[in-house]
């Protein structure tokens, strides 16, 4: 009999692609839940990807405490397949499992690859009490992202990238009498040094925030638009 369709990469790897658009899929199978539609991406980097979410920068939905990230069950907008504007999260967020997690800005034509180990979906990694998972860029565009740093002026100490790659994370370090800590759902640190000191206090990325000289001056940075997909 022909394999479940629980994803758009067993789609893809089964010979059944018809090419980029929207396709049935059941991830548990057998299982008692219904199948759902989702928008596949057949083309990228061989194809195989499955739409999770939509993140804009502007009034979104989608900053690093949002319950969105960590939430089953919490969809919204998930029949809106326009994939040039709007905000969504979709049933496969909380139910695809992947390795892979394609960021994508549709818009500027801008794309980063991440791979990271064995998930059984994004909702179960980011509620993880096991944060600071790293990833390895297999691809990688870096002014797709905006970036959130912990100082401004005189106490601007995001200087040289030492990047570290990440999904569901936190640094923090000492410089000038406070602790300075980033959030980053998925991204990267940006650190350098500063009157002799080591700091990581800036971040670029999905879903950030950053911590320094006792104030929260950062909630959240994105490229314009988003589509966040996992294979």
């Amino acid at each position: 009999c022909p394999p479940a369709k629980t994803s758009c990469k067993v789609i893809k790897d089964n010979g059944l692609s018809t090419g980029d658009g929207i396709y049935a899929i059941d991830p548990d199978g057998s299982g008692p839940e219904t199948p759902f539609d989702v928008y596949c991406d057949m083309t990228t980097d061989g194809g195989g990807w499955t739409l999770v979410s939509k993140i804009q920068k502007t009034n979104s939905q989608w900053l690093y405490d949002s319950q969105k990230w960590t939430i089953p069950d919490n969809n919204f907008n998930d029949a809106d397949f326009n994939l040039t504007s709007g905000e969504a999260k979709y049933k496969s967020f909380d139910k695809v499992s992947f390795n892979e997690v394609l960021l994508n800005d549709p818009i500027n034509n801008k794309k980063t690859i991440y791979q990271i180990g064995n998930n059984t979906s994004l909702q179960r990694l980011f509620s993880s009490s096991a944060n600071n998972s790293p990833a390895t860029v297999k691809s990688y565009d870096s002014q797709m992202f905006n970036r959130v740093d912990n100082g401004g002026g005189a106490f601007d100490i995001c200087i040289t990238a030492q990047n570290a790659y990440t999904i569901n994370s936190s640094k923090t370090n000492w410089y000038g009498g406070n602790y300075h800590t980033a959030y980053i759902r998925i991204g990267w640190y940006e650190g350098g040094s500063n009157a002799g000191s080591n700091v990581e206090g800036c971040a670029w990325g999905i879903g950030l925030k950053v911590l320094a000289f006792g104030a929260d001056v950062g909630t959240t940075a994105f490229g314009n638009f988003t589509l966040m997909f996992v294979r």
